[in-house]
Formats: C-alpha cells, structure tokens, sequence
C-alpha cells in the first residue's frame, strides 16, 4: 500500500495493531520513503486521515546507461534514471530485461525488477580435477553485466544463468 504522509509518498512495509489496557489503540507501522528510500516507523492513531498515494507502475524495457544514469524504453518514450537510486538493482540489468516503472505524478521514483534475471556469463574459471575432492563445490564467476555470482563448477563462459534479484543467489542454468 502507498500513503503520503508529509506530501511525500511512503510505501507501508510493515504494519502492526496495538491495543494496551486502558488506552486508545494504536496502528504502528513501518514506511519506506519512495523518494529518498528512508525507513521509519510511524503511528496512527484512530482519528488519523491517511491520504492514498497515488503510485502508478508501467513496464519498461532497459535500453542503454551512461556514467550517472540508466535509460529505459517505454510507450510514450526513453526515461532516464539516476544510477545512484538503483545502486543495487543495477548489477541485475541486461539488454532485454523487463522492469517495472513506479511513477508518483509524472515523477520516477523507483525501478522493480522480475524475481529473477537471466544472465550470460562473461568470464568463468575453469574447474580443476580434484576441486571437489577438497570440498569446492563453487566457483566465481562474472555476468554480463559486471555481477559476480557463486555457481557450481560445470557453469563455463557462455552459459546463461538465471539469478534471483532479491539475493544475488544462483539459481540454475538457463541453457
């Protein structure tokens, strides 16, 4: 659920319903703000007025990136999206990929992306006969698009890899 609180959109993560004796309840929650991706816990009381923030979200597709900033494809046109405010997302955007566009207004404010990415693999360490024998069952090895990722040793270079985006975990290989 999105709500403005202080002309500001805020994203409710969590939300809990406090009653103690003798007192008024209390809704105690904790709110991620979408524009600068601050959390703070805030509380309602019951005659509280929660305004509904009006948050709407359109498919995109990644297009191209510069120094500061990353450049979505979408109907109306390309939208640019500072680097700085996806820092951790960005590891898991390819050409090709479909991401969600969260709009407050007119405004961006944020990018979702699917669950999970598929990923080629640029460089990747050969496996040693014996790496198993010593209890390595995982190498390193970088994607397309410079994230380093821990799979297991039959993953060379040129195999795509589908990586979940939430825990930069590996997941399988793609083909």
């Amino acid at each position: 659920m999105f709500v403005i609180i202080s002309n500001e959109p805020y994203q409710v993560l969590e939300a809990d319903f406090l009653r103690m004796q003798q007192r008024k309840p209390v809704l105690q929650a904790k709110v991620k703000n979408l524009l600068n991706g601050k959390i703070i816990e805030k509380s309602f009381k019951p005659g509280d007025t929660i305004e509904q923030a009006d948050v709407s979200k359109s498919s995109a597709e990644y297009f191209y990136q510069t120094k500061e900033e990353l450049f979505f494809k979408e109907k109306e046109g390309k939208i640019g999206f500072p680097k700085n405010d996806i820092a951790d997302k960005v590891p898991f955007i390819a050409k090709g990929v479909s991401i969600t566009l969260m709009k407050f207004g007119e405004k961006v404010i944020g990018v979702e992306l699917p669950p999970k990415v598929d990923l080629k693999v640029t460089s990747a360490a050969d496996a040693v006969k014996g790496d198993t024998a010593q209890g390595k069952t995982v190498k390193t090895v970088e994607t397309e698009t410079g994230f380093e990722a821990k799979v297991p040793l039959f993953i060379k270079e040129g195999d795509v890899i589908r990586v979940n985006t939430e825990t930069g975990d590996y997941v399988e290989r793609v083909n």
